[in-house]
């Protein structure tokens, strides 16, 4: 799954370019850009990302439009003209750096992998509901053997 849409970058576009960009060549630079942003987090994050954060989105879309702009505007050689797009890819950049060096968080739903608290119960089974902790089951094969080793079974 992309991290952001054709129609994402369209209305960063609407103001920025003159030209009519199709959605195949759109989807080829959120690809490029979808791999930076997982090559940057890969070692902090479990990607790619089966839900989108919010700032992964808005990188994605910066990223892409980058990728965009530069295959586009950057041909006629003029550096000054066109430094705001490599500011803009600049700053996504610094964004991926602080998410990968800790510095930022994608926000309270996302962990990062090394922060993943190992279990003691890596031998049992249990079952937990994200969304309704009363469904939270604790494996009956758990259950017994503690029920055993407290009657010295």
């Amino acid at each position: 799954m992309a991290y952001s849409t054709a129609a994402n970058i369209k209305v960063v576009l609407l103001n920025v370019a003159t030209y009519t960009f199709d959605d195949t060549a759109i989807g080829s630079f959120i690809a490029k850009a979808d791999a930076l942003i997982d090559s940057y987090l890969a070692n902090v994050y479990t990607v790619p990302f089966t839900t989108t954060p919010a700032i992964i989105n808005s990188l994605s879309v910066d990223i892409a439009c980058y990728y965009l702009l530069r295959t586009t505007y950057t041909n006629d050689r003029v550096e000054e003209k066109n430094s705001w797009v490599i500011e803009w890819y600049n700053k996504a950049l610094e964004i991926l750096k602080k998410l990968a060096n800790k510095e930022m968080s994608l926000g309270t739903a996302y962990v990062p992998t090394s922060s993943i608290v190992s279990s003691t119960d890596e031998n049992y089974t249990s079952t937990f509901d994200i969304d309704n902790v009363e469904d939270w089951k604790r494996s009956e094969q758990r259950l017994e053997d503690i029920a055993n080793d407290r009657d010295g079974d």
